[in-house]
């Protein structure tokens, strides 16, 4: 019963840590004007939160968008479950995804459709794989 207290309290932190990571993202200014497609292009995507398996910490996907160039760029941020010590573990320049945790200090991603290893431990990228998709 008391793995299922600590579950259900750690499922609302999650919920709360969301909530303040959008909240922080979007600017809140009195607007008097509609909302347009450069507006939408200004709000970020977090996409779903993976819980490490201590429940100690957060890794997830968060995506910009630019209207300019027509292009948008997702990476991978971590932070820990009370909303402390958030980090980009990723290449600015790429898009990273699908983030999953091995071990509490271990966690894989993909980019540019190749599997990534991020080290906690060590703060270190190593690329897994070297496939190509190319026919």
């Amino acid at each position: 019963m008391l793995n299922e207290v600590k579950s259900r309290l750690a499922g609302k932190k999650i919920i709360f840590v969301i909530c303040i990571i959008i909240f922080h993202q979007i600017q809140f200014y009195p607007q008097k004007k509609a909302f347009t497609i450069e507006d939408l292009y200004k709000v970020k995507n977090v996409g779903d939160p993976v819980l490490s398996h201590s429940g100690s910490k957060l890794a997830f996907a968060v995506t910009d968008y630019n209207l300019k160039e027509g292009s948008s760029n997702t990476d991978i941020y971590l932070m820990n479950v009370d909303g402390s010590g958030l980090i980009n573990i990723s290449d600015k320049e790429k898009n990273e995804n699908s983030p999953m945790w091995i071990t509490d200090n271990e966690l894989y991603f993909i980019d540019d459709e190749q599997l990534y290893f991020y080290s906690i431990t060590d703060k270190q990228t190593k690329k897994i794989t070297d496939l190509s998709s190319k026919i």
